[in-house]
């Protein structure tokens, strides 16, 4: 069975209209959320140098909850940055 989106138009009138830029901003943070898996393991040296945490069991607890903080700070700033980077070339208009 099929299980994508329908076209039928009740679906297509409550269909919110994406642009390519708003699908792009999503899918950053979609990868950045992915990617906290690979974060989560990053962070495992940080738990027992500097956190104290003496065994896995303890620290994933905590590693779980903050493993995407990191990704989703680092994509909301790229992504700033890229849109006062595209207000600016949009001001200045063609030279």
């Amino acid at each position: 069975m099929y299980a994508g989106r329908s076209s039928s138009p009740p679906s297509a009138r409550w269909e919110k209209p994406w642009t390519f830029d708003q699908h792009r901003l999503w899918m950053r943070f979609s990868d950045a959320s992915t990617f906290a898996a690979v974060t989560l393991r990053l962070q495992i040296p940080f738990g027992f140098i500097f956190f104290g945490f003496h065994s896995y069991a303890e620290m994933s607890v905590w590693l779980a909850c903050i493993s995407w903080i990191p990704n989703v700070i680092v994509v909301a700033l790229y992504s700033l940055l890229l849109a006062s980077r595209k207000r600016g070339v949009a001001a200045a208009g063609p030279a």
